[in-house]
């Protein structure tokens, strides 16, 4: 593939660069050479042909005059920061450093090396790919091409005895193919060009960025405090697709075509990135130029507010399918450090990137503040600045004064540094500035003598006043020239502008183009590879820049190969984390000695001295017994030195810095987890007594309190483990009556019925805070395709996976949550509040047997309680219900008042109408037929049959999927019931016995009104009619319940009201942040439901708990 990619590029060069039909087909015949297993461009084309391939494409690319070409020497080509630079006499009589693009800079890269090789010289340094960094030299030192120049004189065009090929040579090769109009048309995507052409490099060239991709195809959005379509945007052809006033929905469209003071920000931002250059000619454009964009004003009547920004973000998830959304950029943020949990701009950004969408974030221009939302979310690309001193050369950069440091999370921000200083942006149209721009730079056109008229002439324009007219030419000239340098003009139409708030743009279209290059890139593959291929700068602080600078060629490289490829070969990954072993590494084939000391080893380096390898590269492997987070320095030959190669960093108290690495696994913790893992096996719920099952439990408590270890690979691993083989076997289960139970992550389980498989909050645990751990896509396949109906409590990323809900609703299957979740997914899922009452119905207007009724719970976020967690009961066709709690808080004074309207025995359970019908029952429950479980876990305790949710029906349809027109709310029907046959049906993907033809759909649900009847058949009817009381299976939270608390007190009311004959106990794993923050434990939530009285199971990651009517077993 990349040979290929590589053929047609060099094959669409011939059409613009060779000269004569020769020279083609020697060309083309090398092209057709190419194989697979390697190619080297200057051994594969005969000498001549190289030579005349270089010689035309630096006279129709390049401002050298034919005589400059000629007096090129070997030693002339040096190594600069966008690839290859040329050093080459001026008019003035002075040396320039002339920059090459790497395509041009290759063919001269290989005729100097042809030429040493036919010398034979030996031992010559040339270049090498492996020196090459974005085209720096691994010392970021200005590099010559050849160690030695030739007996010959070195010359670069020369024949084949040596002698300096002539002007008039050179004049003969163009003059028959001047080919002006390609020369025109290459100019600027493969210049040869000097810094004093422009006032301001463009962007795409002071980065090198990869001329072939442009975005095309890609939607960026972008939040900003206003904007404007300024016409780099919308001509020739308008680009921005969508415009959103979030912070004044009632504006009229208009405000957006008006040059206000709040569409500056905006417009810079969305231009530099993504402009075509359209009033500059095609100079100033972005890198991103042939993108789309959707604008997102963020700011209201009171400024730019964190809900605004927000809603800002849930737009773009909402619109991601219809504009093509995959990248956003936001260079505002809030002023208050605040930890993830409690942010809903970090919130709404992590969901953004959970639904696909790359999001790039400024992070602030003060060294001196802290790292604040959105820039602190763990999974956005935090950009930082950088000041290239409007150089193309690295050894000219200094940084940027951006902000950095650790969030109050504790991760490290930036990622990454792009220009954040001399970027070209347009002056917003209508202003002030931007009639004085045209009027400051006609005046350089305009005479001395004509000079003073002019500006009478131009009229009322700020800084041009009586005063300014009274001197004398000389004297206004230099005045108009040090206000265009006041104000920053580069341009008519342009002017230089700084701030993070420009760094971000750049990197967002960085991104575009690689979407281009490979549109299946995932966020976290796009964040890695401009991490993996950001080039660092030994000057600069790694604190400070992160990974390094943005390298747009490198990145584009790699996302065209669908893999992370770090061009820096050189550079160390270091230190290396796994489990409890740090491997350190350092590089200096100078130092004679390096040892480690730290923290770990009070500080003593003769305790841990590093071995050099035959490459020179010092390495030392050390053990951690304990987690924790260690400072350390490099002792190199007696010299205390922060690692260069870590940018996490702290003050070390004398005013220099400790580098920090992280461990998250205890020397102990891989054997421990070994150990539980077998003693789960052996002890599965409903096997062995309650006191066995919690010491087991108490173990794994040991294990998941201790901080940060939810980063362990060893935690992970176990995960997975249990997780693949929990799967198989609940794969297998196919309950003719009863269920079965398996507990995945958190408040996660799923629930297989006779008739249907459901989830209740199934996360996959890679967007999980503080975990993102990678699992593999099949497991993720497996459990869709397991579930027939998927529940959502509420949105923390704990509860509620975008990824396992979006391929629901596109597998046609059922997703119900709350109405402000079901915007943000995919159509087709539906959309609940509090309140409703609906009964599944398959496409045929066959009762699916599940009725599901919903009620308003409450959540604290920052000190105030939230209204968007909805609980779920769901009952089956048997009249057998499972209440689903979620994440609700049982602090809420009213949740039990609330769950006295489902259960109380004077409102019996009648699916036709909760309100209609008023009975007097006994409390005893009467209507159910009890049977003693064998399972000593229950103490005794007597377990209705209908713990056992649902059992065989004789219409059970196959379980299926469906959609409504309106989420809730679906279309009235003949028999007063409202029924949707909107959607594609789907087979059972849970792999239930049933004959191929039954593919039905069973998504379609009716919401039932006071005084509306459900036609059912009589057998329906009959269990109508002796509907129990209560709850069959609980499922509540165990997270933060302690004994003796109020919480405690209120579920154990919550239980006391809903009467369950089984409780669940779940969210237990607050992994790493129980102790911190006093959660609940597997041991502590035993303490807590003994109290309850009540038969209860604490299930743990993969274990399933099967319940048949007459027994409770174990499910192999």
């Amino acid at each position: 593939m990349i040979y290929k990619k590589l053929r047609e590029q060099i094959r669409s060069y011939l059409d613009s660069y060779v000269a004569n039909n020769r020279t083609r087909t020697d060309l083309l015949q090398a092209v057709d050479k190419l194989s697979e297993t390697g190619f080297h461009l200057g051994h594969s084309l005969s000498f001549p042909t190289l030579q005349e391939l270089a010689l035309v494409m630096l006279y129709y690319g390049s401002p050298f005059t034919i005589q400059q070409i000629c007096d090129l020497k070997i030693h002339d080509l040096h190594l600069l920061s966008g690839g290859v630079a040329v050093s080459s006499g001026a008019e003035d009589g002075k040396n320039r450093d002339y920059q090459l693009n790497p395509e041009i800079a290759a063919i001269l890269r290989s005729l100097a090396e042809r030429i040493e090789l036919n010398q034979g010289v030996q031992g010559s340094q040339g270049i090498q790919g492996s020196q090459i960094v974005q085209g720096v030299s691994s010392k970021g030192e200005k590099n010559s091409v050849s160690g030695q120049t030739s007996s010959m004189g070195g010359y670069l065009f020369r024949h084949p005895n040596g002698c300096r090929i002539s002007e008039d040579e050179i004049f003969a090769l163009v003059r028959d193919y001047p080919n002006h109009d390609t020369h025109r048309k290459i100019g600027f995507h493969y210049p040869v060009l000097r810094k004093e052409d422009f006032p301001v490099l463009p962007t795409p060239l002071r980065l090198n960025a990869d001329p072939r991709f442009t975005g095309r195809g890609v939607t960026l959005a972008f939040i900003d405090s206003g904007f404007y379509p300024h016409p780099d945007l919308v001509r020739p052809h308008k680009r921005i697709l969508a415009y959103k006033d979030i912070g004044n929905p009632d504006a009229h469209r208009t405000d957006f075509e008006k040059p206000t003071h709040n569409a500056w920000h905006g417009m810079q931002t969305s231009v530099s990135a993504c402009g075509n250059g359209f009033l500059s000619n095609g100079l100033f454009k972005g890198i991103a130029w042939n993108s789309n964009l959707a604008l997102l004003k963020a700011r209201g009547s009171r400024g730019t507010s964190e809900t605004n920004i927000a809603r800002c973000i849930e737009w773009c998830i909402k619109k991601k399918d219809i504009y093509n959304i995959r990248i956003i950029n936001i260079s505002l943020g809030m002023d208050e450090m605040i930890t993830l949990r409690e942010s809903l701009i970090d919130a709404a950004a992590e969901d953004a990137v959970q639904a696909g969408i790359i999001v790039v974030v400024a992070v602030g221009n003060d060294p001196n503040e802290p790292i604040c939302p959105p820039a602190s979310a763990p999974s956005v690309i935090t950009v930082g600045g950088l000041n290239d001193m409007n150089s193309m050369s690295i050894n000219d950069y200094q940084m940027y004064w951006s902000t950095y440091g650790k969030t109050i999370d504790g991760i490290m921000k930036p990622e990454i540094i792009a220009p954040g200083i001399w970027v070209a942006a347009p002056i917003l149209p209508g202003t002030d500035l931007y009639e004085m721009a045209q009027v400051l730079w006609k005046s350089r056109e305009i005479k001395d003598d004509g000079l003073r008229d002019f500006l009478v002439s131009a009229g009322d324009v700020p800084w041009i006043n009586q005063e300014l007219l009274d001197r004398n030419s000389s004297d206004i000239r230099g005045r108009l020239e040090d206000i265009i340098k006041g104000q920053k003009i580069i341009h008519p139409h342009y002017q230089h502008v700084d701030g993070t708030s420009f760094s971000a743009p750049i990197v967002a279209s960085v991104a575009a183009q690689m979407l281009e290059a490979n549109p299946a890139l995932r966020p976290y593959q796009v964040k890695e590879i401009l991490m993996k291929t950001a080039v660092r700068s030994p000057d600069f602080p790694p604190e400070k820049q992160g990974h390094g600078i943005v390298s747009p060629r490198d990145a584009v490289r790699c996302a065209m190969a669908g893999r992370f490829c770090p061009v820096s070969e050189g550079r160390l990954e270091t230190p290396f984390v796994r489990n409890s072993k740090v491997i350190f590494r350092y590089e200096n084939i100078k130092a004679k000695s390096v040892s480690v000391a730290g923290s770990f080893n009070d500080w003593n380096p003769a305790s841990s001295e590093m071995e050099r390898d035959e490459k020179g590269i010092f390495s030392l492997t050390q053990d951690f017994p304990f987690p924790g987070t260690f400072s350390y320095k490099f002792v190199v030959d007696g010299k205390w030195i922060a690692d260069p190669n870590n940018f996490t960093r702290d003050h070390d108290g004398f005013g220099g810095l400790n580098s920090l690495v992280t461990v998250y696994t205890a020397s102990t913790t891989p054997a421990l987890l070994e150990m539980v893992d077998a003693d789960l096996e052996k002890g599965r719920p409903g096997e062995v007594e309650n006191s066995r099952r919690k010491e087991i439990l108490s173990r794994l408590d040991s294990v998941l309190q201790l901080p940060m270890i939810g980063r362990s690979d060893s935690v992970r691993d176990f995960y997975l483990n249990r997780m693949k083989r929990a799967l198989r076997r609940f794969s297998l289960i196919r309950p003719d009556q009863g269920s079965a139970m398996m507990a995945l992550y958190n408040n996660g389980y799923l629930v297989r019925t006779p008739e249907l498989t459901l989830g209740l909050d199934v996360v996959s645990t890679r967007h999980v805070w503080g975990l993102n751990w990678e699992i593999p896509d099949e497991m993720i396949d497996s459990i869709v395709e397991m579930m027939d109906v998927l529940f959502i409590s509420h949105r923390n990323p704990d509860h509620f996976d975008y990824e396992i809900a979006t391929a629901m609703v596109r597998a046609g299957k059922v997703v119900v949550a709350h109405t402000t979740i079901a915007d943000l997914l995919p159509r087709g899922a539906l959309g609940y509040g509090p309140g409703e009452k609906h009964t599944l119905y398959s496409a045929d207007g066959r009762n699916m047997g599940l009725t599901i009724e919903t009620f308003e719970g409450v959540k604290h976020v920052r000190g105030e309680f939230t209204r968007d967690l909805l609980l779920f009961r769901l009952t089956d066709r048997d009249g057998t219900s499972l209440v689903f709690t979620g994440d609700a808080d049982y602090s809420d004074s009213e949740l039990i008042d609330r769950t006295r309207e489902w259960h109380s025995p004077e409102k019996p359970i009648n699916i036709q109408n909760p309100e209609a019908v008023q009975a007097d029952v006994s409390s005893s429950d009467s209507a159910t037929t009890e049977s003693t479980v064998a399972d000593s876990a229950m103490t005794g305790s007597a377990v209705a049959d209908s713990a056992a949710m649902g059992s065989t029906a004789a219409d059970s349809p196959v379980p299926g999927s469906a959609t409504e027109e309106k989420p809730g709310f679906p279309a009235d029907s003949s028999n007063g019931s409202s029924v949707d046959s909107s959607a594609d049906t789907v087979a059972d993907a849970a792999g239930a016995d049933a004959p191929a033809d039954a593919a039905t759909d069973i998504g379609k649900t009716v919401a039932v009104e006071p005084g509306a009847a459900v036609e059912t058949d009589a057998a329906d009817a009959d269990k109508d009619a002796s509907s129990r009381f209560g709850v069959d299976l609980l499922i509540v939270k165990g997270g933060q319940v302690r004994k003796d608390t109020a919480a405690s007190q209120s579920m154990r009311k919550l239980v006391a009201s809903a009467r369950p004959k089984m409780v669940f106990a779940a969210h237990l794993e607050e992994i790493g942040r129980s102790v911190k923050h006093g959660r609940d434990t597997y041991a502590k939530a035993f303490d807590t439901m003994s109290e309850l009285d009540i038969p209860f199971h604490i299930m743990t990651w993969g274990e399933i708990l099967r319940a048949t009517r007459d027994d409770a077993e174990i499910q192999d």
